[in-house]
Formats: C-alpha cells, sequence, structure tokens
C-alpha cells in the first residue's frame, strides 16, 4: 500500500524528557491506605497510580494527593468493567452500569445519597467529596460534573456503537474514544491543580475548545497506540490500529503508520493553538489561561512519558521496543 518509510513510534512527536510531580513519592501510603480503606486499590496500583504525577507535574503535594486518589477512583471503576465491554452490565444486586455510574456521580458532585445503599462507591465517593471541598473546589465539582458522567457512560460503549452499515466508522470512534479514555475528566482537573477557574469567555473560546479537543484525543489514541498488542492478543478490536487496519485491509505496521499521523495531526494542530493563545485585556484572565495552556501541554507529553514508563503496557510482544520486557 504504501510507498514511503512507515512511521513507527518513536515517530511521535513528543521531543521533551519526562517531567514528574516531585511529591509522588510522598503522597504515595495516604493515596494507597485510603484506596485499601475505600476498597478501590487493585493489585496493579503501582503500575497506574503514578500516572497523576505526570499529567499535573506542577501542582502541590495536597492538590495531587486529592488528583490522585480521583484517578484511582477511575482506574479502579475502567479496570473492573473494561475486560468486558458490557453495554449494561449488572452486579450482583442488579444494578445496571449505567445507574451505579449515574449514582456514584451524584454523591460525588452533589452529595445526594440514594435510598438504595447497597449501590457500590457511596462511601468513596462521599469521602473524596470531603477532600475536594476541603481544597476549596466545590466550585471544580460544577466544572467536572458533565464531562466525568459522559466519561462513565461511555466506558460501557462496545465496538457494537462505531459500526455503520457493517463497518466500523473512523469519526464515530474518535468521538467516543475520546469520552471513553478519561482524558477529557483529565484535562478538567487542570482547574483544580493549579487553582485556575476559568471564565465562561476563555472557556468557549475557539482556540481554547480546540486546544481541548486535541489533547483529549491525543491521550485516548496514544493509549491505544501503546496497548495495541494487548488488545491485538485479546482479540480487542476497540482501538484506533485495529480499526484502521481493517478499513484500509493494513498490516500492524501499516496501522501503527496511520496511528501516528493521526496523533501527530492532533498534536500539530494543539501547536497552532498555542501560537495563536488569545489575549485578554485582563492579567487575570491571561494568567489562568497561560496556566491551563501550559496543564493540556503537560498532558499531551504525559500520554506518551508515562504509558513508556509504567509497566502497565510493557509485555515481550509489544511492538515498541522501548516496552518490550
Amino acid at each position: 500500500m504504501m510507498n514511503q518509510p512507515l512511521l513507527s513510534y518513536d515517530d511521535v512527536a513528543i521531543t521533551s524528557q519526562p517531567l514528574i510531580n516531585p511529591h509522588l513519592d510522598d503522597i504515595t501510603p495516604e493515596v494507597e491506605a485510603f484506596c485499601r480503606k475505600y476498597h478501590i486499590w487493585l493489585p496493579q496500583f503501582a503500575d497506574y497510580h503514578t500516572m497523576t504525577a505526570y499529567l499535573y507535574p506542577r501542582t502541590s503535594r495536597e492538590q495531587l494527593a486529592v488528583l490522585n486518589i480521583f484517578m484511582n477512583l477511575l482506574w479502579f471503576i475502567d479496570d473492573k468493567f473494561d475486560d468486558i465491554r458490557m453495554s449494561d452490565h449488572a452486579d450482583n444486586q442488579g444494578h445496571s452500569a449505567s445507574a451505579i455510574f449515574k449514582v456514584a456521580t451524584d454523591v460525588l458532585i452533589e452529595g445526594k445519597f440514594p435510598s438504595d445503599k447497597n449501590i457500590p462507591w457511596l462511601a468513596v465517593c462521599s469521602a473524596l467529596r470531603d477532600k475536594v471541598i476541603a481544597l476549596n473546589g466545590e466550585a471544580w465539582l460544577e466544572t467536572i460534573a458533565q464531562t466525568l458522567n459522559h466519561h462513565l457512560q461511555s466506558i460501557t460503549s462496545t465496538i457494537d456503537t462505531v459500526i455503520v452499515n457493517g463497518k466500523p466508522n473512523l469519526e464515530r470512534y474518535l468521538a467516543i474514544r475520546q469520552r471513553d479514555s478519561g482524558m477529557l475528566v483529565a484535562i478538567d482537573c487542570i482547574e483544580l491543580a493549579y487553582n485556575v477557574t476559568l471564565s465562561d469567555d476563555v472557556r468557549h473560546h475557539p482556540i481554547i475548545q480546540i486546544a481541548r479537543d486535541c489533547v483529549g484525543h491525543v491521550g485516548g489514541l496514544m493509549n491505544d497506540l501503546m496497548s495495541y498488542h494487548k488488545d491485538e492478543r485479546d482479540n480487542n478490536s476497540f482501538n484506533l490500529i485495529a480499526i484502521l487496519r481493517q478499513l484500509h485491509d493494513l498490516n500492524a505496521e501499516e496501522g501503527i503508520h496511520e496511528a501516528v499521523k493521526i496523533i501527530n495531526r492532533y498534536i500539530g494542530d494543539f501547536e497552532t493553538c498555542e501560537r495563536y493563545m488569545p489575549q485578554w485585556d485582563d492579567d487575570d484572565k491571561n494568567r489562568m489561561t497561560q496556566l491551563y495552556m501550559e496543564g493540556l501541554r503537560d498532558q499531551i507529553e504525559a500520554s506518551f512519558h508515562w504509558q513508556v514508563a509504567t509497566n502497565r503496557y510493557r509485555s515481550p510482544d509489544a511492538y515498541y521496543h522501548r516496552l518490550q520486557a
């Protein structure tokens, strides 16, 4: 199919060195104790809890600890359900996944408890809410509400949701993957991490919206790139490379090439937003816009560096030499 050199992992447009929050080791015992107390600890804790230190390398110790707990809850949910990618999986009490996720979100965001006390994660969401409010983060809970709900509902999506006329639809997949990856949630956490409250005119400025959209795509698709060998082994076709291969009759290396092209296009579009970042006649707005854009840049870098560093994606059959172990 191709008469040009194939792009591979080393061609992803990331040239920086990893930036890691220095408070990670200090908060780890506290976070692990919380996760064990509220039963959201998993044996692979060490392989995923480090992610927040890459996503928010400049936040304070206190903010990092709360963000780490929040992300641990999302990792726990993702790992608990992702192995079956259910359409409406029910727990042993008969609660559907969608209902569980809705109730958990209501408890975390609004402190609103259901009459049915047997639904999972009520206690952990309540305790996490208290920690967020202690950081003066009540306004942030309103910011995160819709994004969090969209993320939790989207992880119930199956490959069938991206099939149109018997074939996977790339645009539909990209839209679902952006939500299901959790990257938009991680992006909205920038405001809590750096005490940024974006005004509506900043939040809805077209350049800021495009920048956020690009980073949301980069994070999810970078994960597809790094986890492809595992998805292939598990016959999981909910992956960008698998979809590209099916659409265009590609081999694995050609599919990786096309995936890298897509990721690099999003990175390039983000860099254009950086060059044309809006300016305001208000120093505070400019400061917050700058902090937010720097936070977005950190997440692009983190989406590569953390996934290479964690053991979560290591395997002898990995397509990337840095993941082979």
